[in-house]
């Protein structure tokens, strides 16, 4: 489904507003440029001033309202939105009121600030087009559909809100209502992974009526060329419904809310566990919000079973972390419980938690509520979600009220005890409760039976204390000789002989890690790690590319500016100084501090000189002038090697210095005068 822009708190809309005041107080002018800036406490306080002196300052209120949401204090924007609502009708106040109750998960509340600005203003573009999604995202999709109808109207076909017209039309059984909303993608869409997925939804319309022959015809008019994980798809549902047999069944739970919209819960996007889990217990009746799920798991450093347990536990269910299989997950989908399971998402190769509702076995499929599918459940191939599930060991995390009667052999079957002593040790390890984490892992590893991931855990554990060497090797080793198909086993056992300096068995592993997992991002990034510990450039490139493409396709991912940096040092021992360069101007924007962004374009500067692209080392040379402070001494050598490039008679050469043992790379660059054989002037950076 195609991304939204988000719709931001209306700031820019007030030009006009103060274009249009003659006498406007020229302290909120200030305050608008500061909310320009971003500097939004000084804009605050400037407004609340202004406030202090005239309570019912509208141009004031309506800014203050903007600014705090903008900054992400959403309660006091409410505040002052119902404080200009008091004074007058403000389709703008609605509009920022709507945004910050969406932000604060408070959509009942949005509807209503939607609906009431429409009855101001009927024909408002964007509040139609934002309440029929929001509508939508409750599972209201007979309300949706006018707002949504009225909002295309408006603005013209736009393939996502005919994409959810289309789903809730699908829901209704409006089932040619529905096709239509899809055709009228294909008519007006260009974008082919946009064409591929409207098929599909038609497929997918026919397939719920029960006319699988024409559902087939839809699936195979997707071209690989497409999209490659729609095409896959589609062949996979061809091939299961050519093997149509009457005992095949369908079962999904009904009644669980999908969550926020990524464009809306921002500030969690990859927060896959506090959402998953936020489902899960929504449906259990608890109605908790995500951020505080979030905020008390720590979900943006990477989500943990054992703090998703420990939550669900403190908020008085009964929970289970344990290891299940297909059986289990259909059984318990039967009787109307949902499992939150740990896998290696398919697409982007990283850890993630997803929510199984259901399962269909005429399509062999599971079937997830996910945070990135936002009102379609997600349909997992079934050999495909056993594969990614089989990474972390098939885990999985079973939440029930607190007064219900598990079957007696429950917490046996799913080894229970083993998994939450494994999880809570290796979370324990992480902070710094090492004594207390070694007890549970040793507990773990004694139980009946273990499991290789709580052997794989105390290896990796085991391997920071040269003390315990001989354990460290046991374990590692019966990890291995049991978790062949547990990726995380490989990953473990990587970093142990990483750190053990051991890198041919490290390479080893991780090697035959992805081989099972091509394109598991952690495994690979290890893998990188350890062929530029080894100075093996070229398949250190070769690997860096591969993970650059796959980080840049997650929108959580932190890792560009390393990745750079590794990918500028490998080219340059390479002397690719090209691809060097292009790795490097990447690193100049992505550079988290001014002394990595100076240190970038000095080696720019050498790059440039090089590769013989002078138009590279001048604006390299630009950009550094432009950092420096004015006093700064290094000022002047910069600005003589900028003067030099233009004066005719002079020529510019470069030293490169390859620190091989290290891994490190630096240039000193020279100014020379063409008929001189001394320097004139030496710069390092």
């Amino acid at each position: 489904m195609r991304k939204r822009i988000p719709v931001l708190c209306l700031i820019a809309s007030l030009i006009l507003l103060y274009a249009c005041s003659d006498k406007l107080n020229s302290r909120i002018e200030r305050a608008f440029q500061l909310s320009e800036q971003e500097s939004y406490p000084q804009a605050i306080e400037l407004l609340q001033k202004v406030l202090q002196d005239d309570p019912e300052n509208i141009d004031a209120l309506a800014l203050l309202q903007a600014v705090l949401c903008k900054a992400g204090n959403f309660d006091q924007s409410i505040v002052h939105g119902r404080a200009i609502l008091k004074i007058e009708p403000n389709t703008q106040a609605y509009q920022n009121l709507a945004y910050a109750y969406r932000r604060l998960e408070r959509d009942e509340d949005a509807i209503k600030s939607y609906q009431s600005l429409l009855a101001l203003s009927q024909e408002d573009e964007q509040a139609n087009e934002q309440l029929g999604l929001t509508l939508a995202g409750q599972s209201r999709y007979e309300e949706a559909i006018e707002p949504l109808e009225k909002a295309l109207r408006l603005k013209g076909e736009d393939t996502f809100l005919l994409q959810t017209l289309g789903i809730c039309h699908m829901r209704l059984q409006r089932y040619e209502q529905a096709i239509d909303a899809f055709e009228r993608i294909i008519k007006t869409e260009k974008t082919p992974e946009f064409l591929a997925k409207a098929r599909l939804n038609i497929g997918d319309v026919y397939y719920t009526m029960g006319v699988y022959k024409k559902a087939i015809e839809r699936y195979a008019m997707i071209a690989l060329e497409q999209d490659q994980n729609t095409y896959r798809l589609a062949q996979h549902y061809i091939r299961s419904l050519n093997h149509v047999s009457g005992n095949k069944k369908r079962k999904i739970i009904n009644g669980i809310l999908f969550p926020p919209r990524n464009d809306i819960a921002k500030t969690l996007l990859g927060a896959c566990g506090s959402a998953t889990l936020k489902m899960a217990l929504n449906f259990l009746n608890d109605p908790i919000s995500q951020k505080p799920i979030a905020e008390a798991i720590k979900d943006n450093d990477g989500t943990d079973p054992y703090s998703l347990w420990n939550f669900a536990v403190e908020r008085g269910f009964q929970a289970y972390l344990g290891v299940a299989d297909l059986q289990k997950i259909k059984y318990w989908v039967n009787r109307g419980y949902p499992i939150i399971v740990s896998i290696l998402d398919p697409k982007y190769g990283e850890g993630h938690s997803t929510l199984v509702v259901g399962y269909d076995e005429l399509k062999d499929v599971i079937i997830a509520h996910d945070v990135n599918h936002w009102i379609e459940e997600w349909e997992i191939p079934i050999a495909e979600f056993q594969h990614a599930w089989d990474y972390y060991g098939r885990s999985s995390l079973f939440i029930f009220p607190a007064d219900i009667d598990l079957p007696h052999n429950f917490e046996a079957n799913i080894y229970a005890q083993s998994c939450l002593q494994t999880e809570r040790g290796r979370f324990l390890y992480g902070q710094g409760n090492k004594e207390a984490a070694f007890m549970d892992l040793e507990a773990a590893v004694s139980n009946q039976p273990p499991l290789p991931i709580a052997y794989a855990a105390l290896a990796r554990i085991y391997a920071d204390d040269p003390s315990k060497n001989a354990r460290a090797n046991q374990c590692l080793s019966t990890a291995l000789k049991m978790g062949h198909s547990n990726g995380f086993t490989f990953l473990h056992a990587g970093v142990f002989y990483k750190i053990r300096n051991e890198n041919t068995k490290a390479l080893s592993v991780l090697k035959k890690g992805l081989k099972l997992y091509p394109h598991a991002y952690e495994l690979r990034q290890k893998l990188a790690s350890v062929y530029t510990k080894l100075r093996d450039h070229a398949n250190a490139a070769i690997e860096l590319e591969i993970l650059k493409t796959q980080c840049n396709q997650i929108t959580y991912c932190h890792d560009q500016e390393q990745i750079n940096n590794d990918l500028f040092v490998s080219n340059v021992f390479l002397s690719d100084y090209g691809k060097a360069i292009e790795a490097n101007q990447e690193l100049i924007e992505l550079s988290s501090t001014l002394e990595k962004k100076y240190q970038a374009l000095g080696n720019h500067t050498g790059l440039g000189i090089l590769h013989k692209q002078p138009e590279v080392v001048k604006g390299s040379l630009r950009q550094i002038l432009d950092l420096l402070p004015e006093d700064d001494p290094k000022r002047q050598g910069w600005n003589d090697l900028l003067q030099a490039m233009d004066k005719r008679g002079m020529r510019i050469d470069v030293k490169l210095e390859k620190d091989t043992e290290r891994g490190q790379v630096k240039f000193v660059v020279y100014a020379i005068k063409s008929d001189t054989v001394a320097d004139s002037t030496s710069h390092a950076n």
